[in-house]
């Protein structure tokens, strides 16, 4: 049974508060990933920033939380990464996701407002948050205020699956650390954390709750 926000969505509110992207490109990264290209002339007037996030509804699911990014020149288009975790129904919807379709998406909306915060950014995440990664990479590439020295580390199942990824997305591998049984490599992660932050700047926690939990008492 879907769950009441879900319901609401899926109904009157939904048409209320949902607006519609539409999908122009779908390219499959490895087996794990989908970069899916959206675009609305609304967006022009509300674009994302980095660090943004949109919401897609998934019907008789609910909404599932996306990083933008690659945003377009005139900012009436940007990209998705989606993680086909499983066989959830989040990643059911996700491999269904075609050129032509149109997403129902709340927002864009504030999530981690990146730009300003103190640089460089040092981002912890998993394979869910390799858009975000990708958001700290163009602000590094931009050097100067906007971001020079900021870096991505990541906890990941497998390092071929996200190595794929980060390669598509123009990103480095070297971001990536393989998740061991007993979160050991976690200690790893802090160590990198503490070192791109060193001289000053700010740490970001995305991706699994307890993973977060960890990391918290080790920068302590």
């Amino acid at each position: 049974m879907a769950n009441l926000k879900a319901r609401l969505l899926g109904g009157w509110l939904g048409d209320r508060l949902l607006r519609d992207l539409v999908v122009s490109n779908v390219e499959p990264v490895h087996r794990d990933f989908r970069r899916i290209r959206v675009g609305a002339s609304w967006l022009g007037e509300a674009p994302p920033g980095a660090g943004d996030k949109v919401q897609i509804y998934v019907p008789d699911v609910g909404a599932r939380t996306y990083t933008p990014f690659d945003i377009g020149s005139r900012a009436d288009a940007f990209s998705l990464l989606f993680y086909l975790h499983g066989d959830t129904p989040g990643a059911a919807f996700a491999r269904g996701i075609e050129v032509g379709h149109t997403l129902r998406v709340l927002g864009p909306g504030r999530s981690i407002p990146l730009e300003s915060l103190a640089l460089p950014v040092a981002l912890f995440g998993d394979e869910t948050s390799l858009g975000i990664a990708r958001s700290v990479y163009e602000l590094a590439a931009g050097g100067g205020r906007t971001g020079a020295g900021s870096t991505a580390h990541l906890e990941v199942s497998s390092f071929e699956n996200a190595s794929a990824a980060c390669t598509a997305l123009g990103l480095s591998d070297e971001a990536l650390i393989v998740r061991d049984a007993n979160d050991g490599h976690l200690e790893e992660i802090a160590r990198r954390l503490s070192a791109s932050t060193r001289d000053g700047g700010t740490i970001v926690l995305t991706g699994r709750a307890s993973s977060i939990q960890k990391l918290r008492v080790l920068l302590r």
